[in-house]
This record gives structure tokens, sequence and C-alpha cells, in this order.
């Protein structure tokens, strides 16, 4: 019942991003993530009941989206396309849902390949601490969406002008947001969870690094998204997602929960590699060297 709600009235991000409401969506983005965080966290910290916060945080964002859908559904009217466009937007489309298919498979197989070479119990001490990892990837993904899309407006040479002079600021955020929360996590993870292995918080800490790559990988990965060849995009995604899902099936059946540590570490540098080496090349055919 709440699937339907979660991801078939979302249309409002892009309904904005279209009006180029950049404020709007930050603000809309940072209420979801603050009662998100908010309601989970106080279930967490008073019942311990995971059901609870899984269903909670569901019927939050499901809530939102339905009513942020009706907000726009009275200003969002069809426009007249012409053949030739849509035969555009449909083949850029596919290409686009081809490389997203990748992507979701990629995100969420390690669980299902831990499940099969271990236990039950190792799939959740790995869920406890990838809590707190996931949940600041999920607000880099928001927080980088908003600028990116903004640059969008520009001409692509200029967004990759301004992309290739902040890349060391952005690399550096990355560096001091795991460095915050490298400390952070322990405190987190015996508030919240009551987790006092040291092994335990370790993996914890350790699946941290990540975040390091990820504000220059998802910044040059939006901007191909939205200014580059749909082409480029299916090739680069689906390339760093196939490396990722090959990293998963090699190390989890190895070494378990460390398998999966040293398989999105070894990810998001190889793409951070990738990406960085793409973004050079083919900023020579806008005339940047």
């Amino acid at each position: 019942m709440i699937v339907p709600i979660y991801f078939g009235f979302n249309s409002w991000e892009a309904y904005l991003y279209g009006e180029k409401r950049f404020k709007s969506i930050f603000l809309r983005n940072a209420l979801i993530g603050g009662t998100r965080f908010a309601v989970c966290a106080s279930i967490l910290f008073f019942s311990r009941n995971y059901l609870y916060t899984v269903l909670a945080y569901l019927l939050i964002i499901s809530m939102y989206n339905l009513i942020f859908y009706f907000l726009i559904s009275n200003k969002n009217k069809d426009e007249e396309i012409s053949d030739s466009s849509k035969k555009e937007y449909v083949k850029h489309g596919f290409k686009l849902t081809g490389a997203s298919a990748v992507s979701v498979i990629a995100k969420n197989i390690e669980r299902i390949i831990l499940d099969s070479v271990s236990s039950a119990t190792m799939v959740g001490i790995y869920s406890i601490v990838n809590v707190f990892p996931n949940f600041i990837k999920n607000s880099l993904k928001t927080l980088v969406n908003v600028p990116t899309v903004k640059l969008a407006a520009r001409t692509e040479k200029d967004n990759r002008r301004i992309i290739r002079k902040g890349l060391i600021f952005i690399f550096s955020s990355g560096l001091i947001i795991f460095t915050i929360f490298w400390f952070l996590t322990p405190l987190l993870l015996r508030f919240f969870f009551k987790v006092d292995d040291p092994n335990i918080i370790f993996y914890g800490k350790l699946l941290l690094i990540p975040i390091i790559f990820m504000p220059a990988n998802l910044t040059i990965k939006y901007m191909c998204s939205y200014q580059g060849s749909g082409t480029s995009y299916f090739k680069l995604f689906t390339t760093l997602d196939g490396i990722k899902l090959g990293l998963l099936a090699i190390f989890i059946p190895l070494y378990k929960i460390e398998g999966i540590i040293i398989a999105l570490i070894s990810a998001e540098f190889i793409a951070f590699i990738i990406l960085l080496i793409w973004f050079i090349r083919s900023n020579k055919n806008f005339g940047l060297k």
C-alpha cells in the first residue's frame, strides 16, 4: 500500500527542478530529512523497534510525497511536444532507465549475498553499522543534487569550468565529513543501538571511508546526468555499477562483512578515478584543459 505512494508521487521534485525553484527543493528535502530523522531516532531510542522505524521512514516520505504532489498537480499542465522531440526523450529515457536498473541492483544486493554465505545475525550487524553511513550518503545526494541542478541551467562549458575549479574544495568536504563522523560514529552506535563491541564499531567507522570520494563522484555524475549525453551516462553508470557488483560478488563470500567494506571502498575509489579521467578528457571537447 505504501510503495505506490512512496515511488509514484515523487514527481514534485522534478517539477521544481524544471521551474528552477532550487530553494524550494532544498527546504522541502530539509523538512523531509529533519522529520524523518527526528521520528526514526525517537522510535529507536524509546522503543528499539526496528519494524516501526522502517514503517515510519516509509510513511513519512510517502506522506510528504503525496502532499507535495497535490500542491503542484494543478500547476503541472501538459505541453505540446513535437514527434521528433518525443522520440529523443523516449530514447534518452530508455538509457537513463537502463542505467538506473543496474544501479538499484548494485545498491541492494550486498545483504542478499551476505545472507547467502553467512547468517541472519551477520546481516543484522551489517544493517546496524550501515545505518549512519547510509544516512550520510543519502543526505549528501540531496545536498549535492541541488547546486548541480542549478549549475545545469548554465552552458555545459561554464558548468564544467566551475566544477573544475571547485573539485579540490568538493573533495575536501568529503574528507571533512568523514573525519567528523569517524569520531561521532562510536557515540551514535552506543546511544541508539547500545553497541559496545569494538569490532562492530570499527566496521561502522570503516564504512564511512567511501564518503571521502562521494561528493566529487556525485558532482560529476549529476553533471553527466543533467548535461552529458545519454550514451555517456549509460556507459559510465553501468560500468561503475558493474564494477561494484563484481567486487561485492568476489569479496563477500571470502570475507563476509569485511568483504562488503573492501568492495564498497574499492568501488567508490575506482569510480572516483574513472569519473575524474572521464571529466578531464571530456573537458577537452569544450576547450578546457
